[in-house]
């Protein structure tokens, strides 16, 4: 206590303040700089670090505290002039870092508008309610859309990434259906474009756009694999509209946690809600102190390089009870694949592992703490005959404490984990085994995550060109062609006919949707790349293996033989 009256004694008697001093009220000691214990009372001056002078007044609220305390913690990384006792160059330093991060990628963030094609204002007058053709329309600044929001350059031809639930239902690139939602997107420079969806995937609810705009600036990605709490972010979007004409609103705060839940609706338990889950909800997500109101879905978080290392979304905000927290989808080495993914063009793949995980009961993972070494972990309650998991000699009661070196601590670490791989990557899976008493390295090739929502799905391109009328893909990419309850070893080892041209060689041989095919002649087939592999070289008909179902999809009596002619 003495120490504290003897600083604040000083800081009495250090000179008059000059206008920039702050003015709060802080009742408890703080530490301001490096480690300086501070007290301040109603009309005390205080040191915060080097060179930052603070008046401590009476009614000024926390928005202000908050300034002042960061500009004093901040003091040590902006040094202020020996003869500045004002804070003056600390405080222009820290300015003039978010100044620059904000010129440096602003060119690359627009605004989205979300409307009904052929929409005007409607003007008001006392007789009736009727749309002014003198008024905006959706190409105007003036144009005030029903739904907005916010989008960053990616590539310099016109490709744009943003939320895909803020586009979905709009036209698709390179399809003539006509759509009841247009999208319009402004740039920084006030040029306008019609933009369509060239790609789209909802389980990461990422979309890419396309304009017809030359020569744009791409975002700088950053290196968000590290991210940590406190770190210092800027946000950059179109808030309530507000940056209609092409200049995104920004706002500033920090990192407040890493690997958050997207809101659910509390019971919602349906099918509908269960086919609109995303990787979000098995915590993906980053939360942030920064604004992100209505709108600003889709814009870029910035570290202080100006580097965007998030999307932030406003959806898990709206859904969720705390309708003041902002979130963003980290741009980590998992969604860098799916970014690039998607702006190939490609439908975006996920892992498969085939278990039913659980999480540890609080007696269970105390008594297993010491063993594994970390407070949490994933149980398999079972695991799916045949499935990766089994083929990479997975057990139930199995508890899995890491994937590829990451902790796992409960059921949806694990279920993110293998989720964000691609079909066909190794998992290296560590768990603990009771029954042997001892921790394993398991090595699982992990398959498809199976689609439930594929009519969401919008892919301009095909990885692979299709074959006499046929696109095939593993066998596990589509909910609704498995089986209801197992993965019998003859649909594990074949893959399966998702598209079958109704002109093509393939309808004209039997081939249907839902199809199982095992060999392509006498070669073993279990993969899409291992099918096309087989069949490009072949010119004349193609003998295939078709695996023949009985209802409900449990069990294969057989297979059947198809011949598929050239064309």
């Amino acid at each position: 206590m003495a120490n504290h009256l003897k600083m604040a004694k000083r800081a009495t008697e250090s000179p008059a303040p000059s206008a920039i001093e702050s003015e709060l009220m802080i009742s408890e000691p703080i530490r301001a700089g490096r480690g300086v214990p501070i007290r301040a009372g109603r009309g005390v001056l205080i040191r915060a670090g080097r060179g930052v002078l603070i008046r401590a007044g009476r009614g000024v609220g926390r928005a202000c505290l908050l300034a002042t305390t960061l500009l004093a913690s901040l003091s040590a990384a902006w040094p202020a002039a020996a003869d500045d006792p004002s804070g003056l160059a600390t405080a222009a330093a820290i300015e003039n870092t978010f100044i620059k991060a904000i010129e440096q990628a602003e060119p690359s963030v627009v605004s989205i508008a979300r409307d009904k094609p052929g929409r005007r204002l409607v003007k008001d007058d006392d007789l009736f309610r009727h749309a002014d053709p003198e008024l905006p329309t959706i190409d105007s600044p003036e144009y005030i859309p029903t739904e907005f929001g916010a989008g960053v350059i990616v590539r310099d031809d016109g490709l744009i990434l943003t939320n895909y639930h803020l586009v979905r239902g709009a036209a698709i690139d390179g399809k003539t259906a006509p759509s009841d939602q247009v999208l319009y997107v402004r740039l920084f420079d006030r040029r306008g474009f019609h933009a369509r969806i060239f790609a789209a995937d909802p389980r990461s609810d990422l979309a890419i756009l396309k304009i017809e705009a030359p020569r744009l600036k791409p975002i700088k990605f950053g290196n968000a694999t590290n991210l940590r709490k406190g770190q210092l972010v800027l946000g950059l979007g179109n808030p309530y509209a507000i940056a209609r004409d092409g200049s995104p609103s920004a706002s500033w705060g920090m990192i407040s946690n890493i690997s958050r839940y997207a809101g659910a609706e509390p019971g919602a338990r349906d099918e509908e809600s269960l086919k609109n889950e995303s990787v979000h909800h098995l915590g993906t997500l980053l939360q942030v102190d920064t604004r992100l109101n209505l709108g600003t879905s889709g814009g870029a978080l910035l570290n202080l390089r100006g580097e965007m290392i998030g999307l932030t979304t406003s959806l898990a905000a709206i859904v969720g009870y705390e309708k003041s927290a902002g979130f963003a989808v980290p741009c980590d080495e998992a969604f860098m694949r799916v970014i690039k993914t998607l702006m190939e063009g490609y439908e975006v793949e996920y892992g498969f592992l085939g278990v039913t995980p659980r999480d540890l009961d609080g007696d269970k993972i105390r008594s297993l703490a010491d063993r594994i070494g970390q407070y949490g972990a994933a149980r398999v309650a079972t695991v799916i005959p045949n499935s990766p998991a089994a083929q990479g000699r997975m057990r139930p009661d199995d508890i899995v404490v890491s994937v590829n070196g990451r902790p796992v601590l409960s059921r949806s670490d694990l279920m993110r984990e293998v989720g964000l791989l691609a079909p066909g990557a190794k998992a290296r899976i560590v768990v603990w085994r009771e029954a042997e008493a001892a921790e394993l390295a398991l090595t699982v090739i992990v398959g498809k995550w199976p689609v439930k929502d594929d009519e969401g799905i919008v892919a301009s391109r095909r990885r692979y060109a299709a074959w006499r009328g046929l696109v095939v893909d593993f066998s596990t990419a589509r909910f609704r062609f498995l089986p209801t309850h197992n993965l019998n070893p003859t649909l594990v080892a074949s893959v399966l006919a998702l598209e079958v041209e109704p002109q093509g060689a393939a309808a004209e041989a039997g081939l249907q949707p839902g199809d199982f095919i095992t060999r392509v002649g006498d070669t073993p087939v279990q993969t899409p790349q291992q099918f096309y592999d087989a069949v490009k070289k072949l010119t004349g008909p193609v003998k295939l293996s078709v695996a023949v179902l009985s209802p409900p999809l449990m069990a294969f009596p057989g297979e059947k033989e198809i011949v598929v002619k050239a064309p």
